[in-house]
């Protein structure tokens, strides 16, 4: 092969990074830079770019190569392309510059046989590589810190799922970053009928106001491998993490974040301290009686939590309690109706023995871990009628 524009990769190392790049992609077709990636070959190393145009992803691994270039190729094209050399260990890649096209084949150990399973995948032109072109690094970011892989992904666990899923919700559709009195960082999601604020292990001086939108969260807690580091940064337009191979992007949402303060309950008058291991085995058998209102009837007292899931048109019912010894309450006799979805969601993520539940009469229902005040989850009742 006289042509060196090429370079020499491990073929499952690069399929799974190219299906984790095309995966922020929406536009699907096929003459659209947009649903295209762009690779970089860089002194031996491969740089994969993908972006929505509002999340920017980037991916770098190493690689044998001995010409720097880059190329805007389809995602799914190419995905599928290198996915069919799954069999061969490594797989070489080159740049034909003359028909604009990317050239794969089988890399043999045998340097006289010739390549026979070859496939060639059309490239996009020069001056569609230049209107794609981002630099994720190039923005004047005012504020940078690091936490521990394991911690974040933590936090994002508990954030991440309460916020609406609806990207028209605006500000409801992100996460929120705030600093707590403690000046630590703090974080707080909602769709408008739950909550999650999950306060950080990090120390921050500046003033933190700025809302990230959910997506690239549930995006990188599949990416984080839980070691190591994580460099956060953010600019007036931009949120950017870093870590092992990636680096990651997106825009702020524009707007004001609404008075998650003011929704706390200051103070709860019931409270109940229930092992979470039987909460969630009860939750699964009341589950099956609930029906699609998804209301779920608590009835709080002395002696036992009774947990009652009901279908009005077909007459099913299911009642289950949880009681001494896992299972204790000090306040009145009270009855409370909440979304089981949501209460599962949220017992999901708390990591203790036993899971603190507190309210007032036909108020919010909050959940935390006793003597933890670093995660706290709210849940606004349904009516009982």
């Amino acid at each position: 092969m006289l042509n060196n524009t090429f370079f020499i990769c491990e073929t499952n190392q690069v399929i799974n990074e190219i299906e984790k790049a095309k995966g922020i992609i929406l536009n699907r077709n096929m003459n659209d830079i947009w649903s295209a990636l762009l690779i970089e070959v860089k002194k031996s190393n491969l740089i994969i770019k993908s972006t929505d145009r509002n999340i920017f992803f980037e991916s770098t691994i190493s690689i044998v190569s001995e010409t720097d270039f880059k190329v805007l190729i389809n995602a799914s094209n190419f995905y599928d392309a290198v996915k069919a050399f799954g069999f061969y260990k490594k797989i070489k890649i080159v740049l034909n510059k003359n028909n604009s096209k990317l050239e794969i084949m089988g890399e043999l150990k045998d340097e006289k046989e010739e390549y026979e399973d070859h496939l060639k995948e059309p490239t996009f032109s020069y001056e569609e590589i230049e209107n794609y072109n981002y630099d994720m690094v190039d923005e004047d970011y005012t504020f940078e810190i690091e936490i521990k892989q394991k911690s974040f992904k933590k936090v994002i666990n508990r954030i991440a799922f309460s916020a609406h899923l609806d990207e028209s919700k605006n500000v409801l559709n992100g996460v929120y970053f705030s600093k707590d009195e403690d000046s630590k960082l703090l974080l707080v999601s909602t769709n408008g009928h739950r909550m999650s604020i999950c306060k950080t292990e990090v120390m921050v001086e500046e003033d933190v106001n700025f809302i990230v939108p959910v997506k690239i969260f549930n995006f990188l807690k599949h990416l984080m491998s839980g070691e190591g580091m994580v460099k956060i940064k953010f600019s007036d337009k931009k949120f950017y993490v870093e870590f092992d191979n990636y680096k990651i992007a997106c825009s702020l949402i524009n707007g004001n974040y609404p008075d998650y303060k003011s929704i706390i309950p200051k103070e709860q008058k019931n409270k109940s301290l229930v092992s979470l291991g039987i909460l969630k085995d009860r939750l699964a058998r009341v589950n099956l009686y609930v029906d699609k209102s998804r209301k779920l009837v608590l009835t709080f007292s002395e002696l036992q939590l009774k947990l009652l899931g009901e279908d009005l048109i077909t007459g099913r019912k299911g009642e289950f309690f949880i009681k001494d010894p896992n299972y204790l309450y000090d306040g009145a006799d009270e009855v409370m109706a909440i979304n089981i979805s949501y209460f599962v969601e949220a017992i999901n993520v708390f990591e203790t023995s036993k899971i603190e539940i507190q309210f007032n009469s036909g108020n919010v229902l909050k959940l935390s871990e006793p003597e933890n005040f670093n995660f706290t989850h709210l849940i606004m009742p349904m009516s009982l009628g």
